[in-house]
């Protein structure tokens, strides 16, 4: 079923953030003044962010990761609206499934890893 940005959010509340921040990242990514010049470099920012907020930003990253790994298996009728969403140009469901398992998760957890961070058991 394809969901709306709406329902994308109230679904996956930490994941549709996140792809906020990657649709800023994209808008800047060629300007001189752009925040970030990576996802790992976006991935981190968004960890040290989350770090500020003790324990519970901690959790919100990992919950980020966990949403998105959802949205990548059970999302991809709405793959429109998530490659809107992000600011990218996906052709189709594959393509926006393969960019969130190979450029979008692996980075967020590489970054959890790097400090650290376990998902609670």
């Amino acid at each position: 079923m394809k969901k709306s940005k709406q329902q994308l959010m109230e679904e996956y509340e930490w994941a549709a953030q996140f792809l906020m921040d990657i649709h800023g990242f994209m808008e800047s990514a060629e300007q001189d003044y752009a925040k970030y010049t990576s996802y790992e470099h976006l991935a981190r920012e968004y960890a040290e962010d989350r770090s500020r907020l003790s324990q519970m930003g901690i959790e919100h990253y990992l919950q980020t990761i966990t949403e998105l790994q959802m949205m990548a298996e059970k999302e991809m009728d709405s793959w429109e609206t998530i490659k809107r969403q992000s600011n990218t140009w996906m052709p189709d469901a594959a393509a926006t499934k393969k960019w969130l398992e190979t450029d979008v998760i692996p980075v967020l957890v590489t970054e959890a890893e790097r400090r650290g961070w376990k998902k609670p058991a």
